[in-house]
């Protein structure tokens, strides 16, 4: 005969049912989940990412790491991995709000600094590349490299006296910051004190003879006083520097036509549609001077 569960028991075992649902919705309404994916999936997973990243297939990567964000949104590592991975395939809105959520969930979330600012600066989106430049400085108001970003952002836009100030700033925590240097060299130049901005360039290309930023201002600086042979020697040494670096080809290939050397700038706008295969101008100008050598 079947014996039935005595009534204090089956009681009791409704209680302890009941309780566990309520933990599981108080979970849920704390924003917890319980993960859908095993340990095992888990860190299968997790290695076949590492792998996908190793080997450069960062659309493979990006799947994996979803997927794990699926079982585990809040987890910083994850994000982080999820808005590193959009970087390296140019989605920069997306990489962006990738590093916003991880900006919430991280324990330290001035490592999402500076990337966040300049994922919101290459989708095109200054305004918000300001605020979260801002953001970033407001978390630590000594780092040299929080305030400078503020301050490219601010140059960007526009605000040369808020660039200025940010740059001055950050130079009074570290007085040979790079960055900074060439910041005050680029304003100087635009309001015509060569003077001052040579001398910053020379303090940067003394310490640092390759520096492609500073090469870059060197030529501007030569180009600008008429020494075109100057400004060229120049950009070749900040390709052979930074050779991924595609506004130096551009702006090659323009001291190149006006030193008449069609044939060298058709060789540097090839370089250029290599790096950028959709610039427009490069591609009109390169089939202009490929209709001259015929």
């Amino acid at each position: 005969m079947k014996r039935r569960p005595h009534p204090k028991l089956l009681s009791a075992g409704l209680d302890l049912s009941f309780a566990c649902l309520l933990v599981l919705s108080a979970a849920y309404a704390d924003g917890l989940r319980i993960p859908e994916i095993s340990p095992e999936r888990s860190a299968r997973l997790g290695e076949e990412l590492a792998e996908a990243r190793r080997s450069g297939e960062y659309r493979q990567a990006l799947s994996k790491v979803r997927s794990l964000l699926r079982a585990f949104p809040d987890r910083p590592e994850y994000l982080q991995a999820e808005a590193e991975l959009l970087e390296e395939l140019e989605n920069y809105r997306g990489a962006a709000a990738a590093w916003e959520a991880f900006w919430i969930a991280a324990p330290l979330p001035a490592e999402a600094c500076p990337n966040i600012g300049r994922d919101y600066e290459r989708a095109g989106l200054a305004a918000r590349a300001v605020e979260a430049h801002r953001r970033c400085s407001a978390l630590d108001a000594r780092r040299p490299d929080l305030l400078f970003y503020l301050g490219l952002a601010f140059e960007h836009n526009g605000r040369d006296a808020d660039a200025e100030r940010l740059y001055l700033q950050s130079l009074s925590f570290s007085s040979d910051y790079s960055d900074a240097l060439l910041g005050l060299a680029r304003l100087r130049m635009r309001r015509d004190r060569r003077g001052e901005a040579e001398t910053l360039v020379r303090r940067v290309l003394a310490r640092s003879p390759r520096n492609a930023d500073a090469l870059f201002c060197a030529a501007n600086l030569a180009r600008d006083a008429g020494d075109l042979a100057g400004a060229e020697s120049y950009l070749k040494s900040a390709i052979l520097a930074a050779p991924s670096y595609a506004d130096l080809y551009r702006a090659l290939a323009r001291v190149q036509e006006r030193r008449s050397d069609p044939h060298g700038a058709l060789q540097t706008y090839e370089a250029l549609l290599e790096l950028s295969p959709d610039d427009k101008p490069a591609l009109q100008r390169l089939a202009l001077l490929r209709n001259r050598e015929r």
